[in-house]
């Protein structure tokens, strides 16, 4: 109900941020204006004659939804990337296999590689003997990626002991180790 909520709500102030940009030489599109259907506002924006820079920094033209959205994949076109690109000025990528992608369909395209702030987030010094955590963070509908990965952290915690891996995020299926630790992301705890 929440979600449902959230995306009526959504979707009106989409309407109104198109009004908007009907004052604005270029807009700046990340991933897609809507998420359902065809790009019915980046249309509207090419009939507006706006330039239109389109951003995106993951596969979204590679049919895949999670189980929490699995309601609404059939609502979902995922040929909308390859036409918001051919309709673009230019595209952004965050890294060269989007790129590859994005070129078929328009020659002004660069990447902008998805960064860290390595100012904020510090690799701890390791010390010999010292534990060794792996880390994942992610939610309950990316979690299913783990689950292929249990023979391997079986077989690292049984040749490493000093190993202990953390799941942040996720609080589905679990795996049953006794080196894993589950805890809840929270913003005051990303970095450690």
């Amino acid at each position: 109900l929440v979600k449902v909520l959230f995306f009526i709500f959504s979707s009106l102030k989409r309407v109104f941020d198109l009004i908007r940009a009907y004052t604005y030489d270029m807009v700046v599109i990340y991933r897609e204006s809507f998420p359902i259907g065809p790009p019915v506002f980046e249309y509207a924006l090419c009939l507006f004659k706006k330039r239109i820079i389109f951003d995106f920094d993951n596969a979204i033209f590679l049919p895949n939804s999670s189980d929490a959205n699995k309601i609404f994949v059939r609502m979902r076109c995922f040929s909308n990337a390859m036409n918001i690109i051919k309709m673009s000025k230019a595209v952004i990528t965050g890294n060269d296999f989007l790129k590859d992608y994005a070129l078929k369909f328009n020659p002004r395209v660069c990447v902008v590689p998805t960064v860290i702030d390595t100012v904020k987030f510090i690799p701890a010094p390791h010390r010999r003997n010292e534990k060794i955590i792996i880390g994942w963070t992610g939610t309950v509908s990316t979690q299913k990626y783990l689950l292929p990965l249990k023979k391997v952290f079986y077989s690292l915690s049984d040749k490493y002991p000093n190993i202990e891996i953390h799941i942040i995020g996720a609080q589905g299926d679990r795996l049953e180790l006794k080196n894993i630790v589950y805890k809840d992301w929270l913003l005051e705890r990303e970095v450690e």
